[in-house]
């Protein structure tokens, strides 16, 4: 199967590029989804309905990540009870990332593996 789909030079780009194309008009109920979270459970974006969604998709590697996990968790303590909510969503082959980040940074937001 690997051997017949198709290859990407950035499959990065692939993620954008769909993210790009999905517009939801005001009124509309954005579609919700949910993520391993690398820890038996899942990340859900039902669970947080009527919520500001915060969401930062980025890599494992990510050199960018180290700040903005951190602005993240600032943002997520300060606005706690006002319906701001940030998710992080991880691109991983690996589901324990997730975990790792979240308990190492000690953030208080969820974080899911895609």
């Amino acid at each position: 199967a690997w051997n017949a789909s198709p290859h990407y030079e950035d499959e990065r780009q692939v993620v954008w590029s769909a993210i790009s194309r999905q517009h939801i008009e005001e009124g509309q109920r954005v579609p919700g989804f949910w993520l391993p979270d690398g820890r038996g459970g899942r990340v859900e974006t039902a669970r947080h309905h009527g919520s500001v969604l915060l969401i930062y998709v980025f890599s494992a590697d990510d050199p960018d990540s180290g700040r903005t996990l951190p602005a993240l968790d600032r943002i997520a303590r300060e606005f706690e009870g006002q319906g701001v909510q940030p998710i992080g969503v991880c691109l991983s082959v690996d589901p324990a990332d997730g975990a790792a980040l979240s308990r190492m940074g000690g953030f208080r937001f969820p974080i899911g593996v895609d």
